[in-house]
């Protein structure tokens, strides 16, 4: 019958079969790279799955929000409102807005900004990026030291960018007991410009070094996150021809690099 194309026997002059040698083929490579095109499917479908109901959950979140926000004020106003009462009403906002940063943050994920790229100082965006977290380093009683190096221009869109470090300085910020220090630092290299926010936290696991970019995917305890902040953050720093990669230890600390190219003349 026909041989595997695969399969070579050895005949020699004489006659009889001396050998056989079977050539095989690794799909190991192949494999993986089905589960990879199989996952990119499915998260296209829950891109276009959020962007339809997304809108239907932020508008009634939105009322709860505003409400409850109202409602918490003028309960603090009154001298007979019990501390119960405005725990529960602090939980009912913090709740509602915790579910408008998660919808806000899947329709990112799923439908990068349109908005203009412009020249901007990577220095000016690091010190923005730490105004809005100063309530998240006061609340976790650590520092925030300073790097910075002269740097030239770069093209970005300026809220991405400082939503990358904002997600970066918070999520440094959560990994630390009180006395830590995140490390803000800037430098020049060649063509690119390089910002490193490190921190002196609890490292993260070699196991899961690999998967800290993977969309939804959380070390923290439920409730607590949503797994898309680092997905985003890669997704913003590629999306400006840029690169971002990790480097961590256990009990040492982690320390987050972006590399982004200086804008063009």
């Amino acid at each position: 019958g026909a041989l595997p194309a695969d399969l070579v026997i050895l005949n020699p002059p004489r006659g009889g079969v001396e050998g056989v040698i079977a050539i095989g083929q690794d799909i190991t490579v192949i494999k993986e790279l089905e589960k990879r095109i199989i996952h990119a499917e499915k998260l296209a479908s829950i891109g276009q799955l959020a962007a339809s109901v997304v809108h239907e959950i932020n508008n009634p979140m939105t009322a709860v929000a505003a409400y409850s926000e109202v409602l918490l004020m003028n309960a603090r106003l009154r001298p007979d409102t019990s501390p119960g009462d405005l725990e529960k009403l602090r939980k009912i906002h913090e709740g509602s807005q915790r579910i408008l940063r998660f919808t806000r943050d899947l329709v990112s994920y799923a439908r990068p900004a349109k908005d203009r790229p412009e020249r901007v100082l990577l220095n000016a965006l690091l010190e923005q990026a730490v105004g809005y977290c100063e309530h998240v380093v006061a609340q976790a009683q650590v520092s925030v030291r300073r790097e910075f190096a002269e740097l030239p221009p770069i093209s970005a869109v300026r809220s991405n960018l400082v939503q990358v470090f904002v997600n970066l300085i918070t999520n440094a910020c959560h990994a630390m007991s009180p006395g830590g220090q995140v490390t803000l630092s800037t430098r020049r290299e060649g063509q690119e410009v390089v910002a490193e926010v490190r921190d002196t936290g609890t490292g993260i696991d070699p196991k899961h070094l690999g998967r800290i970019f993977e969309p939804f995917f959380t070390t923290k305890e439920v409730g607590k996150g949503t797994g898309l902040g680092l997905s985003i953050v890669q997704g913003i720093v590629e999306s400006h021809g840029g690169r971002i990669s990790v480097d961590s230890k256990l009990g040492e600390g982690t320390a987050f690099t972006l590399r982004l190219p200086v804008a063009a003349s």
